[in-house]
């Protein structure tokens, strides 16, 4: 019972790591570019929320 378990545990690991190798992962530029597009949009889309957001605080208020 213990080695079926045991079995199991270790195909997942073989098998995990074999799937990790075939990962392709992206060079130093790719990386930087795409982490600056990341951030420009969550400033835009903070800006856009917040001015949408004191938007309707300003017309709730109003009434």
């Amino acid at each position: 019972m213990s080695n079926e378990r045991t079995e199991g545990l270790r195909r997942f690991i073989r098998e995990t790591m074999a799937e990790i190798r075939k990962v392709v992962w992206p060079d130093r530029e790719t990386t930087r570019n795409l982490t600056i597009v990341v951030i420009a949009m969550s400033i835009v889309l903070g800006i856009l929320l917040g001015g949408l957001d004191f938007i309707l605080f300003q017309v709730f208020e109003a009434f």
